[in-house]
């Protein structure tokens, strides 16, 4: 999503030289094509078999979510926002 965003408005996005967003990248890479192929196969199912098919891919995906580089990068995220917060109030504060 984040590259179309950035084709859309004529930036270029280079992908990641190594570490861990460029792994973050493969998987993004991956699960993208890997919904691509599940709508493909689902389509002209009857829902409850589609919504089946679906479901466990989902549920694959979420296996991801214990991840010990998506939860780093999860905690960097949560310090940053918390670093913002921070931030904001000491603006709110001084005016």
């Amino acid at each position: 999503m984040v590259q179309h965003q950035l084709i859309k408005k004529g930036e270029a996005w280079g992908k990641p030289a190594s570490g861990d967003e460029r792994y973050l990248a493969d998987k993004l890479v991956a699960v993208g094509r890997s919904a691509t192929e599940a709508l493909v196969q689902v389509e002209g199912l009857p829902a409850a078999e589609a919504f089946g098919r679906l479901r466990t891919l989902v549920q694959g995906w979420a296996g991801v979510a214990h991840n010990s580089i998506i939860e780093k990068v999860q905690y960097n995220e949560q310090q940053e926002m918390n670093a913002q917060a921070t931030r904001m109030k000491r603006i709110q504060k001084s005016k």
